[in-house]
């Protein structure tokens, strides 16, 4: 897992590799020690991640709560069937805001 500050405000957490029972409490955790930290919008970018398990999805739901509870724009970088599957599959993909890439979800978030 990355943080990068990137033009605009926003900070870009990127994810890689499997999120599944083992790795999602540190996702988790850094989403959430950002969302209480910070107030700029947060980008989770989902692009390098090769699988994404149930625990993913939880850790994804729960980010959104905390977001929309501090009020902090959140978006999802995903593009890949590992990870749009399980969204679309269990209509997270029609609570989250998802963006195919990194620079239609920073323009979002700018507009």
């Amino acid at each position: 897992m990355t943080t990068q500050p990137v033009p605009g405000g926003a900070v870009v957490l990127g994810v890689r590799g499997e999120v599944d029972l083992c790795t999602s409490p540190l996702l988790r955790d850094g989403l959430l020690a950002h969302l209480r930290q910070a107030s700029v919008p947060l980008v989770i970018d989902l692009t390098d991640v090769s699988f994404f398990a149930a625990a993913g999805l939880t850790v994804l739901v729960t980010a959104r709560q905390a977001a929309v509870t501090a009020g902090i724009g959140l978006c999802v970088v995903a593009n890949s069937r590992p990870v749009l599957l399980p969204l679309t599959i269990t209509g997270l993909d029609r609570v989250l805001d998802i963006h195919p890439d990194l620079a239609d979800a920073l323009l979002c978030l700018s507009g």
